[in-house]
């Protein structure tokens, strides 16, 4: 009856108090009452030229402020430490006190494009205070376990900065209850333990902490290089030895799913005459990615988490081109990669998206621009 109740319960929070009175009761705080010590911040802003020259900050400051506000956001890299600090379940929010969470304990907050950040419930802030956990110290490492792109830039980074600033050995990470769900997670972890101890948080579970650090690191740093030299001087690739690993690669996407080419037979053509291994990497396991990706020279890919595999070549005169939907579609995740790791890159756009989310290449475009962009005389 009672496990009845409670089901019941978090239902009618989560549909109703939640959205319009539960998570109304917190505030973004920098600091309270002393808690929060900077170890550590700055903003590297003359790199920003070198990954966005086509972006004018004067003129994004003054017609889109928040977005130039999220642009130094990417930009900043930090560290801080707390005291007496709760993390809480859902989004790991960090509770300075009465109605007041950390600011940067959610990791690239100022995103405009998801700017309401779901606060934690009050209400099950409270009954969760009755099971709450104490933990003497710990490095709060949340954001995208589950993301193949996030977890090898953003998860990674967070605890490379922690190591980078000398914290003691002995300060354990503390992850959410599905850090480990993801195959790739697994494999990562196998070949390169973390050398810290791991406190994992539970579903629902609260953590009050005493000594509590909270960091981001900044792409432009040296977060692409360092990833990239750890895996590629590993013996992972001698460990699969029945996986391919040719010099041109074409990454596809599984038909149907969102950003799929619609006329994905036709390219695929035309890149197979040009030498290219058409892959899907999502029908392999991350350590037979790394042994396919070892030897590539020449990659093409639509832009999805498969082209994170770029960081496992072991050649330095890589050379990328990334086939967007087009219709303004260009996210710059994997350009600032090839920047950060000294690759060549080019992109090419489709017609835009169709009512099935999915988009066309131009054949005579793709053919012309694989042609000119993978010539010798273009490396």
């Amino acid at each position: 009856m009672a496990s009845i109740i409670s089901r019941a319960f978090r239902y009618f929070n989560q549909r109703y108090l939640k959205k319009y009175v539960d998570n109304r009761y917190w505030r973004l705080a920098d600091d309270d009452g002393g808690k929060v010590t900077t170890l550590m911040k700055e903003q590297l802003l003359s790199e920003i030229p070198r990954y966005y020259p086509h972006v004018n900050s004067e003129e994004m400051k003054a017609e889109k402020p928040l977005e130039y506000r999220f642009l130094l956001h990417i930009f900043e890299r930090y560290l801080y430490r707390i005291n007496d600090g709760i993390i809480e379940p859902g989004n790991h929010w960090v509770i300075l006190g009465p109605g007041k969470v950390f600011r940067y304990s959610y990791q690239l907050i100022e995103d405009p494009w998801d700017y309401e950040k779901e606060k934690p419930s009050r209400i099950g802030y409270l009954m969760g205070k009755r099971r709450m956990r104490k933990v003497e110290k710990g490095i709060l490492v949340k954001y995208n376990w589950t993301s193949y792109y996030h977890f090898f830039i953003d998860t990674l980074a967070q605890i490379q900065i922690c190591d980078q600033m000398q914290l003691p050995d002995d300060i354990p990470l503390i992850v959410p209850h599905y850090y480990n769900q993801g195959d790739f997670v697994k494999a990562y972890l196998q070949h390169f333990p973390l050398r810290r101890q791991i406190i994992v948080q539970q579903k629902e579970e609260y953590l009050h902490v005493d000594e509590l650090y909270v960091a981001k690191d900044v792409f432009c740093n040296d977060v692409y290089p360092a990833i990239r030299q750890n895996i590629i001087k590993s013996d992972i690739a001698a460990s699969q030895p029945d996986t391919p690993s040719p010099e041109r690669l074409f990454i596809k996407r599984k038909e149907g799913l969102r950003r799929s080419l619609s006329n994905a037979a036709v390219i695929e053509e035309i890149a197979a005459a040009a030498g290219f291994t058409v892959i899907d990497p999502g029908a392999y396991t991350w350590l037979q990615q790394v042994k396919l990706f070892s030897e590539a020279r020449d990659i093409i890919g639509l832009h999805g988490a498969g082209l994170t595999n770029i960081l496992f070549c072991r050649n330095n005169d890589v050379r990328l081109l990334e086939l967007f939907p087009g219709n303004g579609y260009g996210p710059e995740h994997y350009k600032s990669m090839c920047i950060g790791l000294g690759y060549t890159y080019a992109s090419l756009n489709g017609m835009g998206f169709d009512s099935n989310q999915q988009f066309a290449i131009n054949p005579d475009e793709c053919r012309e621009k694989i042609t000119s962009f993978f010539s010798p005389a273009a490396s």
